[in-house]
């Protein structure tokens, strides 16, 4: 039996590139599309609306495209008639045709592709007809020059990126058919002052409005159900806005840096605040939660310095607030202390721990800790510039203060040292571990460390920009977190003393480090201080009348110029007081009263018991004539 065999044949057609005048394109069977123009063109260009192809007959072709990159650079051409009949502008046509002015569309065109105006630096005004529903991304990414869009009125997606950078654009009408808002859509269109969101769109993308630093009220309306992180970060003009109850988290950074925002309106059925959603709203006085909240992140209203209440809804089931601080409902957590709240503040009695950075970047002055409180968490107090002060309850089974340092209840792991205090400190013998964090940002000149210390947890000294010196007084610790000395003042140095065990020079763990000799009180803070550690201490070398040994005494900083930092008496109800520093280590305070500054005598003098800070008062009855006070300090 014979073989049948089937042949098929197939026939292609292939485009080919041809050329008309300075265009070049390719005929596609029945249309024609545009896809090079010289670089080195310059002046207007006007696009053919045909092309005659053949030569018998001669066949007149319709433009129906522009191609991809047909015009990509070409920066010297001023302007750009497409002519009607075009249908389609592929990606990237016009990009980087910088001293293009004006661009006329034909009310045939359709689709627009990603970049198809990209960088086109001089454009300052087009129109889109009514075919076109769709802005590509990056359509007019970083037409600096742009100052007005006027959009179809059948636009539903405004892409990725698509007015990114157009710095000139102050204003721009969205039709109400838009739906999608893309990734960064209007980010940094810094003099865009107003913009309505159109009732039907459902999605904005992650920062599309970030750093229109003009933008000054925005209303997110009912119907966005997906919001990005940032939409709206780093709007410093932005003053007021309105979110939609459709967006049930509203997500991180949303209004980050958003420094002018002083009205947020968070409607019922908003239940979560994301991670620095308002952080750095810097004017931000009050906010109010609505019931359906049932979760804030812990830094969601960080460094906000003019925030003093957290408002929520009565029928809130899983928060509550207390004087503005913001609590679970049964208010046994501590969540956020508003930092435009001053002064000192105590922990309710019902609260039984306190969260993770709930006073952070704080402006708290002093905190006290009753007994019942059992859980404190990381950073809780960290980076509050006017602390002072941790006061813990003598019955608290798991915290201890230590002068007014933060310690757990056996006195072997320092928590928090008060950011707000001042001068060198010594830890005390006996704590072995240093917490993560425990004296980050905090205004510390020069630490002592004991020899019971063994563990230095990640960043426990971090940026602590007036720190010089950290003594060592036994071996090297044994566990090392990362960052331990990160960012400290210039010229800071680990010093350690003979003999001990895991230190290197000229550098330790990164760090500038020296071996000293037993190193007392005073020369430590000599060294704190970029002054020599056998420097006389009775020298005045900048003859401001306080020698080096009342400066140590009263904890002054002897490089700054100290006649007037000495501390005055004070006349009040009948006694004349003084009150002083009286910390210093290695060093006696006599205070002495006279009548007539020739016989100086203890007698009658009252001194007080030193205060958190290490103050003592020194008080004197005064009944009739002269009385003077004065300080005599030693070592």
């Amino acid at each position: 039996m014979g073989r049948i065999f089937s042949i098929f044949c197939l026939t292609l057609g292939i485009a080919h590139a041809d050329f008309f005048g300075d265009f070049t394109y390719e005929d596609m069977g029945e249309t024609i599309t545009i896809t090079d123009y010289p670089t080195t063109a310059t002046g207007p260009v006007e696009i053919p609306a045909s092309i005659p192809v053949g030569e018998d007959p001669v066949v007149m072709k319709p433009v129906t495209a522009i191609g991809t990159q047909a015009f990509a650079q070409c920066s010297l051409i001023t302007s750009v008639i497409v002519p009607e009949g075009v249908v389609s502008i592929g990606s990237g046509a016009f990009l980087g045709c910088s001293a293009m002015s004006s661009v006329s569309l034909p009310a045939s065109l359709q689709s627009l592709d990603t970049q198809s105006f990209y960088q086109c630096l001089s454009l300052t005004s087009i129109t889109l007809p009514s075919g076109v529903t769709v802005l590509p991304d990056s359509l007019f990414d970083g037409c600096t020059g742009l100052t007005s869009v006027t959009l179809g009125p059948n636009v539903t997606n405004i892409g990725n990126f698509a007015f990114f950078n157009c710095r000139s654009l102050t204003a721009i009408s969205l039709p109400g058919t838009v739906t999608f808002i893309g990734t960064q859509a209007f980010s940094e269109c810094v003099a865009l002052q107003s913009i309505t969101i159109p009732t039907n769109v459902t999605s904005i993308g992650t920062q599309a409005f970030s750093a229109c630093v003009a933008l000054q009220s925005i209303t997110i309306p009912t119907n966005v159900t997906s919001m990005g992180d940032s939409v709206f970060s780093k709007c410093t003009a932005l003053a007021s806005a309105t979110l939609s109850a459709g967006v049930p988290a509203l997500p991180r950074t949303t209004f980050e840096d958003c420094t002018a925002l002083t009205s947020v309106t968070i409607p019922e059925g908003v239940i979560e605040l994301g991670v620095a959603a308002f952080r750095r709203c810097t004017a931000l006085t009050s906010v109010s939660l609505p019931a359906s909240m049932t979760s804030v992140a812990t830094d969601s209203f960080s460094r906000c310095t003019s925030l003093t209440s957290i408002n929520v809804h009565p029928s809130n089931l899983s928060l509550s607030s207390l004087g503005g601080v913001l609590f679970n409902k049964t208010q046994t957590l501590l969540r956020t202390y508003p930092a435009g709240i001053t002064g000192p503040y105590a922990v309710p009695s019902s609260v039984t721990q306190i969260g993770a950075s709930a006073f952070r970047f704080g402006n708290v002055g002093s905190v006290t800790i009753h007994s019942g409180v059992t859980l404190i968490g990381l950073e809780a107090f960290g980076s509050c510039p006017q602390l002072t002060a941790i006061t813990v309850d003598p019955a608290n089974p798991s915290f201890q203060s230590n002068n007014g340092v933060l310690l757990n209840k056996s006195g072997t792991t320092l928590l928090s040292y008060p950011t707000g205090r001042a001068g060198a400190y010594t830890i005390p013998a006996g704590v072995t571990t240093i917490g993560a964090a425990a004296f980050r940002s905090s205004q510390l000149t020069a630490v002592t460390i004991p020899a019971s210390v063994t563990t230095l947890n990640t960043d426990c000294f971090a940026t602590c920009p007036l720190l010089v010196s950290a003594t060592f007084e036994g071996n090297a610790p044994t566990t090392l977190g990362a960052r331990i000395f990160a960012n400290a003042a210039p010229g800071f140095k680990v010093r350690f003393n003979p003999g001990a065990v895991g230190f290197t020079v000229p550098t330790w763990q990164g760090y500038p480090s020296e071996e000293l000799g037993s190193t007392s009180p005073v020369a430590a803070w000599l060294i704190a201080n970029s002054l020599p550690a056998n420097a006389d201490l009775n020298s005045d070398d900048n003859n401001d009348g306080v020698n080096l040994l009342m400066a140590y005494a009263l904890n002054l900083d002897p490089n700054l110029n100290l006649s007037g930092s000495l501390p005055q008496p004070l006349l009040e109800n009948e006694a004349l007081s003084l009150s002083y520093y009286s910390g210093a280590a290695g060093v006696t305070y006599v205070v002495e009263t006279s009548n007539d500054l020739s016989f100086w005598t203890t007698q009658g003098v009252t001194i007080s018991q030193p205060n958190v800070n290490q103050v003592r008062t020194a008080s004197v009855p005064v009944s009739d004539g002269s009385r003077y006070l004065r300080l005599k300090v030693s070592n």
